[in-house]
């Protein structure tokens, strides 16, 4: 792990390594519940900031069944904003294409 530079090259070789995974989860839990702490002491406009727990594996799991059933060319990998927008592009311009060549198959007729 020291040659790691970026918490995405930790977690591909934590995935490789379940040890590893779980041993790191559980040495993160400190920093988390101090950062929670902190957090749920401040208040924006007299409302109290709210923290939440991450979802486990297990939930991730159920929730990306859940959006492949609306959409099953969805995948995990599709995690940001800028995936999606991607995605939409690509959908659309294919889209877009199909139907040029439509228009130019019956205009040939």
């Amino acid at each position: 792990m020291s040659k790691c530079g970026t918490m995405n090259e930790i977690r591909k070789i934590a995935e490789e390594n379940s040890a590893l995974k779980i041993d790191l989860a559980a040495s993160l839990q400190a920093p988390i519940n101090l950062v929670r702490s902190v957090f749920n002491r401040q208040f924006l406009k007299d409302e109290p900031f709210k923290t939440f727990t991450a979802a486990s594996e297990t939930e991730m799991e159920r929730f990306w069944e859940t959006i492949q059933l609306v959409d099953d060319s969805v995948t995990n990998e599709d995690r940001t904003t800028e995936h999606i927008k991607r995605r939409v592009n690509i959908k659309y311009s294919s889209s877009v294409e199909y139907e040029k060549a439509q228009l130019n198959f019956f205009t040939f007729i």
